[in-house]
């Protein structure tokens, strides 16, 4: 993929203006990490790859969610090594990636960042209201392996300021559509370059 410039086309009109950099869409389960990721990813936004950060979870753990055990920091470590790894390759090749990871503690956030130079990653952080994240993950597919008692266990170890984030979308209305999250996005995106 090729740089980005400021003067490129406004959302609406096609790819949105940015430098290279690794988007991690951030948040509890069922916050949309993964739809709102593919999205900007998709050719019409940023027009790069998309990792699904759920893909790069050991089988034991993605057992123990699935019996409804809260991941550990030790779980979690080799998990996020490997996602800090794609996030250096894409890095090395001068790419562009968005990556859908829930980085819901500051020390996650590090390990991702760890092999790159300081912004090149930048989090994009989507605040659901924790009853709205409890409907969506109630209907979620019944073979999906995380349940829903679990979401209390993510808004307990979730440590993110807005400070923090590099765009803050906040999600308390059901009402609230993915368009009006990707124009958000795309309008920081564009104003931070």
């Amino acid at each position: 993929m090729t740089p980005f410039h400021h003067d490129e086309k406004h959302p609406s009109e096609g790819r949105t203006a940015a430098t290279q950099h690794a988007y991690v869409v951030m948040g509890i389960a069922s916050c949309g990490k993964s739809v709102i990721g593919r999205m900007l990813a998709d050719d019409s936004v940023l027009g790069c790859r998309f990792y699904e950060g759920d893909e790069y979870h050991s089988e034991e753990s993605l057992d123990k969610m699935k019996k409804g055990t809260p991941l550990t920091d030790e779980d979690r470590r080799p998990w996020l090594e490997r996602l800090s790894k794609v996030i250096f390759e894409e890095y090395q090749g001068g790419k562009t990636c968005v990556v859908a990871c829930s980085a819901l503690k500051q020390a996650y956030r590090r390990v991702l960042k760890q092999h790159v130079p300081e912004g090149y990653v930048r989090f994009i952080w989507l605040d659901i209201d924790a009853s709205l994240a409890q409907d969506r993950c109630d209907k979620r597919h019944e073979d999906h392996f995380f349940p829903s008692h679990l979401i209390a266990s993510q808004l307990s170890t979730l440590d993110m300021t807005v400070d923090e984030a590099f765009c803050h979308v906040s999600i308390y209305k059901p009402d609230t559509t993915i368009d009006d999250i990707i124009q958000h996005i795309t309008s920081i995106i564009i104003m931070k370059g």
